[in-house]
């Protein structure tokens, strides 16, 4: 029991040391991202709750159903990983990370694990930097604006929307 226990830990602590070698300098422009944009500083909490929709889901982990699917989408999120790397195109390499990992989940314990974490990595996707928001980002906001507006206007309120 004691040496199952040695052998997977020294397999996680391999699959960490590959994934930083592999992953390192996204996930270091991805907390740069995080500290210097405030449209995405949220992203330190993300992780954090993609973990509670893990553990929501733990039961599904217990049992393992390896899957050879997994091969396959790891296969892919990892030449999409390469493919973005010297490019530099690191939202494209984040979202390769976070394939990678539910492609890592599909391997180890199966469909039905990857099915019961599908709101954890949903929820890691979105602590990715969207590469255009600032150009849309202002027209989200008077759209929004003027949506309020004809709200308020339905009840006989009146309202103006000025700037942007």
């Amino acid at each position: 029991m004691r040496a199952q226990w040695v052998l997977l830990s020294a397999l996680g602590a391999a699959v960490i040391g590959v994934g930083w070698l592999l992953f390192g300098d996204m996930l270091r422009w991805l907390v740069a991202s995080w500290l210097t944009d405030p449209n995405y500083s949220h992203g330190f909490l993300v992780p954090f709750i993609a973990a509670f929709f893990f553990w929501r889901a733990r039961d599904s982990f217990r049992e393992r159903r390896p899957s050879t699917l997994g091969l396959v989408g790891l296969a892919f999120a990892l030449l999409l990983h390469l493919a973005a790397t010297p490019l530099r195109i690191y939202p494209l390499s984040a979202l390769a990370f976070v394939l990678s990992l539910a492609a890592l989940t599909l391997l180890v314990w199966g469909m039905p694990a990857l099915r019961a974490g599908r709101y954890a990595f949903i929820t890691l996707a979105l602590m990715i930097p969207v590469p255009f928001i600032d150009r849309v980002s202002p027209l989200l906001e008077a759209f929004t604006a003027q949506a309020a507006a004809a709200s308020v206007s339905l009840v006989g309120t009146q309202a103006l929307t000025l700037g942007s």
